[in-house]
């Protein structure tokens, strides 16, 4: 037997170990677990994994930039958004992070939410498990600056003419502290059961579709 038969033959029985609850939640397939997993979806999770909690930050960040162009132009409204499932291993986490996180079962499926947001005064980054409670912190880098978002839309914003208050304004409207993030952390071996989940959801579809085809001409009209 080859290697790359051996490994397939592991990864199909870490499959079956894992999906047991959640083949017998849903329906059996008429497909092998292998064929009907979703690994390009679960590679592209995989791939935004997160290694450590300044990573996890760095993430934030990026949802920040997603967000702020569009957040409403109100400088007390403070926009909630959801990143999703985030892939991370405890074991590179900080242990009091680890310890305070707040595990939610969803279909069987285990995920750690946590809510990130940028402390208008400290500037750092601070984490939230599910009960509000904060249990990790994450500084911000010498010289920043919270109107990095501004200056990228407005490079000329301090020599345009606009009057102090004007400018004061645009801060406030872009201010990173603006946006909120939650993210529901997952284990790989949990992101494995969730890609098996959302797989045979898929599958079940599917059956239905072949079964009724006039519910899909339905649908699309």
């Amino acid at each position: 037997m080859s290697l790359a038969e051996k490994r397939r033959i592991g990864w199909l029985a870490f499959l079956l170990i894992i999906s047991i609850p959640i083949i017998v939640a849903f329906s059996e397939s008429d497909r092998p677990i292998d064929q009907i997993f979703d690994h390009e979806l679960y590679q592209t999770y995989m791939a935004q994994e997160v290694v450590s909690l300044p990573d996890l930050a760095g993430e934030f960040n990026c949802q920040q930039d997603l967000w702020l162009s569009i957040a409403p132009p109100a400088p007390d409204y403070i926009l909630h958004q959801s990143a999703g499932l985030q892939v991370f291993n405890p074991k590179d986490f900080p242990v009091a992070f680890v310890n305070g996180l707040i595990p939610q079962i969803n279909d069987g499926v285990t995920v750690y939410p946590i809510t990130v947001y940028e402390d208008p005064k400290s500037r750092a980054d601070i984490f939230l498990n599910a009960n509000g409670d904060k249990i990790g912190e994450v500084p911000c880098q010498p010289g920043y600056s919270p109107d990095w978002f501004l200056l990228t839309l407005m490079p000329d914003l301090y020599y345009s003419g606009f009057s102090y208050w004007e400018i004061e304004w645009y801060k406030q409207i872009y201010d990173p502290a603006r946006i909120v993030i939650t993210f529901d952390l997952i284990e790989k071996d949990e992101l494995v059961k969730y890609i098996i989940r959302e797989s045979l959801k898929i599958e079940q579809a599917e059956k239905e579709a072949r079964k009724n085809p006039g519910d899909i001409i339905i649908m699309r009209a």
